[in-house]
């Protein structure tokens, strides 16, 4: 499917404002203040062998399913370095790894196939750190589409830029601002901001893993932490 980009003067349309006070990095360093729902995607575990892939990659598994495995519950600030246990290390490699900045192909196709299907483009598509880091001219790129699909265009062209593992834009957005997806370079989950109509179906597709947070919520790999120690342990 051919669809039209176009690439513009980078610019995000929205100010953060202030960050709140944290120990941590938190959503709202991520995603600006006045969405009705906020969620955190769970990228899902693939096998460590696979780098990023333009293909569905199978077989995958959930974080819910590792914590479980680890004797935890799944809670918003669920690290991955809490799921070790469940990722036995045969001396060489771990069976499952997770992927950072970017969203496994199939997953991807739920998620913006919902967000399309709730708002009306163009669409914006913009490639940071990882494209600053990886593309040949080493800074952002920001695409325009009339159709969510322009995605895959977008992609394209910042692998052709040298970036070669890049599939998921840094962030995404409809014209209204409906939502936003941001999948940081140093993520192993995307952060959503939407209406609460949106965020109900995401959370409801059986197919994609996410929980509700705040813009308080801490992102970074010590974000358990803000609940006092390990989340949700079982006995």
């Amino acid at each position: 499917m051919n669809v039209e980009i176009d690439e513009i003067e980078h610019a995000i349309p929205w100010d953060l404002g202030p960050a709140p006070e944290s120990e941590g990095h938190t959503v709202a360093e991520l995603l600006p203040p006045g969405h009705e729902c906020y969620l955190r995607l769970f990228h899902p575990f693939v096998p460590w062998e696979l780098e990023c892939s333009v293909e569905p990659v199978e077989p995958r598994t959930t974080w819910g399913a590792l914590a479980a495995l680890a004797g935890l519950e799944l809670t918003p600030t669920t690290t991955w370095k809490l799921l070790e246990p469940a990722l036995p290390d045969d001396g060489e490699r771990r069976p499952w790894t997770v992927w950072d900045g970017d969203i496994e192909v199939s997953t991807a196709k739920d998620l913006f196939g919902i967000l399309g299907v709730n708002s009306t483009g163009p669409y914006f598509f913009e490639f940071g750190l990882a494209a600053v880091i990886s593309a040949d001219d080493h800074r952002p790129h920001l695409y325009r589409s009339p159709s969510i699909e322009g995605r895959h265009a977008a992609a394209q062209r910042i692998r052709h830029r040298g970036a070669g593992w890049v599939n998921t834009p840094s962030l995404a957005w409809d014209q209204a601002q409906t939502w936003i997806t941001c999948s940081d370079h140093d993520l192993t989950s995307t952060y959503i901001a939407s209406t609460e109509r949106v965020g109900q179906q995401l959370l409801d597709h059986p197919d994609l893993e996410t929980v509700e947070v705040q813009r308080t919520t801490r992102i970074d790999d010590w974000a358990h932490e803000q609940e006092g120690g390990p989340p949700g342990q079982t006995t």
